[in-house]
Order: structure tokens, then C-alpha cells, then sequence
């Protein structure tokens, strides 16, 4: 049996907190054919570049904090926002869509699921729109999310 007990989420918090990106992945699955299972950690600094999956939905369910979830058009505009929360505590992105995350607490908790295989060349598709992680041009723009929210 797996347990996703509060020692192990107090863990992964504690190392997303000291990461360089703010956030930590824990993987649940053994083998990257499998279903992917993850535990995400993610702090508010951490940037999400917007992305896609053209193999599988991606299945979000929030087990602490808040966190936003974005989806994009093909050009970047915002088309959809949902807050997961105590109330809202789940959602699905479609195959396909841009989207991407922000942590609107710390010490932030999800549960992400998505169909195997993993292949990290193949894995996500990012946007020419979007800056990449850790450039001047991503932290401008993780405040205009933040704005928009």
C-alpha cells in the first residue's frame, strides 16, 4: 500500500522550499511506462512554464493549499482560470491545451496523474509565446499571471 501521509508531504515541502525552481516532484509510479502518479510540491516563486500534453490529459487534485490552474489559446490569452481549493479540489486539462499552474500559497500539495509512457523529449510542448524557466522574462510574466488571477 501506498500512504500519502503528512510526514511525506511535509518532506517534499521542505524540498520544494530549498529548490531552486520551488517546487518538488515525487513520483509514485515505479517505471515511466506506467500511469504516471505524482505528488507536486509547489511554492508560490515557482514558475509553471505554460505547456502541453499531446498524449494524454492531466488529471490535478489539490491536497493542500491553493493553486491556480490556467489554460491558454493558441496565442497565450488566458481562456480559462480555476482556484484549486477546499471547495474546488480537482480538475482535468484536456490533451492538447496550453496550460499551466500557479501557486497562490506555500507549502502548496498536488496529485497529478497522466498516462504513461513518460519520454521526456516528448513529454510537453512548449509554446513560442512563453518564456522559459529561469529568465528575467519568466519572472515578469508569472506577475502578470498573478495579476490576472
Amino acid at each position: 500500500m501506498l500512504r500519502y501521509s503528512k510526514d511525506l508531504l511535509q518532506d517534499i515541502i521542505k524540498k520544494a522550499r530549498v529548490a531552486e525552481r520551488k517546487r518538488f516532484i515525487y513520483s509514485l509510479h515505479k517505471s515511466n511506462t506506467e500511469l504516471q502518479r505524482l505528488l507536486n510540491a509547489v511554492e508560490p516563486d515557482t514558475y509553471v512554464c505554460p505547456h502541453k500534453h499531446t498524449h494524454t490529459p492531466e488529471i490535478f487534485i489539490r491536497l493542500r493549499g491553493r493553486v491556480a490552474l490556467l489554460t491558454f489559446d493558441d496565442s497565450g490569452e488566458i481562456k480559462d482560470k480555476f482556484i484549486l481549493d477546499e471547495e474546488n479540489p480537482g480538475a482535468e486539462i484536456p490533451v492538447n491545451t496550453w496550460h499551466s499552474l500557479v501557486s497562490l500559497d506555500r507549502d502548496s500539495v498536488l496529485y497529478l496523474v497522466m498516462e504513461g509512457p513518460y519520454d521526456e523529449k516528448t513529454h510537453k510542448t512548449f509554446p513560442k509565446w512563453a518564456p522559459r524557466e529561469s529568465t528575467e522574462d519568466a519572472i515578469k510574466y508569472l506577475k502578470m499571471l498573478r495579476k490576472r488571477i
